[in-house]
């Protein structure tokens, strides 16, 4: 057996087949999209529900037990949780500094990873 057939044989058994992952990551993707609130996600939003819903579907046709598909699971929802706290408690101190001076000024910065907003003076 070559090294392809192996992985699939091993994948397949772990997460199910191809077509039993895509048919129930596809509903459940469609499912999300139709909802109204979707157009208001973030990227990092839709991408980590989109992938959350591929370890789900490999959670119900392959081996539930696998504890890497929970991880990942964890891992999505944890990178988008972080960065809303990021980024509120860039907007509270923000809104801190305005209040303490409102002659100051601002910018939004659109670098990923970066401070979402710079206040002169406040780095």
């Amino acid at each position: 057996m070559g090294v392809i057939e192996s992985t699939l044989a091993e994948r397949g058994s772990r997460y199910g087949t191809l077509e039993e992952n895509g048919t129930i990551s596809q509903a459940l993707k469609d499912v999300a999209r139709e909802c109204p609130n979707w157009k208001k996600l973030r990227a990092d939003q839709k991408e980590a529900i989109d992938n959350i819903f591929q370890k789900i579907a490999r959670a119900i046709t392959g081996d539930p037990d696998y504890a890497d598909n929970w991880l990942d699971v964890e891992g999505y929802a944890r990178l988008v949780r972080e960065r809303i706290e990021r980024e509120t408690k860039e907007k509270e101190l923000l809104k801190d500094e305005l209040e303490k001076n409102p002659e100051a000024s601002y910018s939004f910065n659109p670098d990923p990873g970066k401070p979402l907003f710079i206040v002169p003076g406040s780095l």
